[in-house]
């Protein structure tokens, strides 16, 4: 006989639990040990012939028959054999951020890296209950997917994933996604704040304090005040609250430099220097020029190494830390023209292979003028 089950006989009995979703078979029900011969065909005609409408997949099925093996006179617990499906309800689309939130900022993007994930939105879906019965969702409409305008800078990947064709920081505003060349921090709290590789322009709008080490390969401007040491900046800053490490570290800038003081820092600028108010206790490299321009545009206690040109109205002091200045000739063997208004006793100065070590106050002029042409040594 192919089939071994036989219409009407009972094998075994199978309870509906309350709401029909679960079929069990109760804790010391007889099994008879015809059913360890069946195949899952077997088991799930047995099934129907019971009156339900669910089947069992060929690893329930395994499942089943070993512990069968394991308790031939019945098993020690209800035993649940057959499991109806809920309806769901429809899944609303969503945005997902595709960065590692513990790495670095979710909105911080590189170009041609996905960043931003449209979740399609899922329809709600109809269940049934171990009998057979329709399950309704509360809800049968689906939602609608989310379309966003993204700026040019922003290309779809494919339907769900956006991509950038420049570093920057992204923003959702509505149905718009906005680009931005330059990354905006506003607070430096995250653990990953404290050491970042920005591939980005970046604003600061707070302190950039002592704890941060970062290398940005763009701009910096720093509105808050400047006490971090360990900072590499690849193009230009702007400091508008001035510096501050207490010599700690030392402050890499690959372009031009404009801040509104340095005290206690050590700056290395390839580029140009223009401190706004004043220079003090610093050690400053500058390839560029040099440049205090406006009142009081001091440099005080400071030690220079200037490649280029310098311009201050107030270079040393009678008191304190002696300041000293060394300037150096051009690769054309050329001299480097500086211009200081008042030039305090004491300071040190060397330009070129030439040294003054004091000065009468009033306005003095390193202007190079070959040797032999009327530049006599000290």
């Amino acid at each position: 006989m192919a089939n071994k089950v036989e219409q009407g006989r009972r094998y075994f009995t199978i309870r509906a639990a309350p709401g029909n979703l679960v079929g069990f078979i109760p804790k010391n029900t007889p099994i008879l040990l015809d059913v360890l011969q069946w195949a899952a065909t077997d088991l799930n005609r047995y099934i129907k012939d019971e009156g339900f409408q669910v089947e069992v997949d060929d690893a329930q099925f395994v499942a089943f028959r070993r512990l069968l093996r394991k308790h031939p006179n019945g098993f020690k617990e209800d035993y649940e054999l057959l499991f109806g499906v809920l309806p769901t309800e429809p899944e609303q689309p969503r945005l997902e951020w595709l960065a590692d939130s513990a790495v670095g900022p979710h909105d911080l993007v590189m170009p041609n890296v996905p960043f931003l994930r449209v979740v399609a939105p899922r329809p709600p879906r109809e269940g049934r209950d171990i009998y057979g019965h329709l399950l309704l969702p509360k809800v049968r409409e689906t939602p609608t997917r989310i379309h966003l305008q993204p700026d040019d800078e922003i290309t779809t990947l494919d339907e769900e994933h956006y991509v950038c064709t420049s570093a920057g920081q992204v923003a959702i505003e509505g149905q718009r996604l906005r680009f931005n060349s330059s990354y905006v921090v506003t607070e430096i709290g995250a653990p990953w704040m404290r050491k970042m590789c920005w591939t980005c322009s970046v604003a600061v709008k707070c302190d950039l304090d002592g704890g941060v080490e970062w290398e940005v390969h763009g701009n910096l401007l720093v509105e808050g005040h400047w006490s971090a040491g360990n900072v590499t900046v690849h193009g230009n800053v702007r400091a508008r609250s001035g510096i501050q490490t207490n010599m700690v570290g030392v402050i890499k800038i690959h372009g031009n430099a404009d801040v509104a003081f340095v005290q206690m820092s050590k700056l290395g600028v390839k580029g140009n220097l223009t401190i706004d108010r004043a220079a003090l206790q610093s050690e400053l490299r500058v390839g560029g020029e040099l440049r205090l321009p406006h009142e009081p545009g001091s440099l005080m206690g400071c030690t220079v190494h200037g490649f280029g040109g310098m311009y201050a109205q107030r270079v040393g002091s009678e008191k304190g830390q002696r300041t000293s200045i060394h300037l150096y000739d051009n690769d054309d063997g050329g001299g480097t023209a500086s211009r200081i208004t008042k030039l305090s006793a004491g300071t040190i100065m060397e330009v070129g292979a030439r040294k003054w070590t004091q000065a009468e106050d009033g306005y003095f002029s390193t202007l190079y003028v070959p040797p032999g042409e009327g530049v006599k040594d000290p």
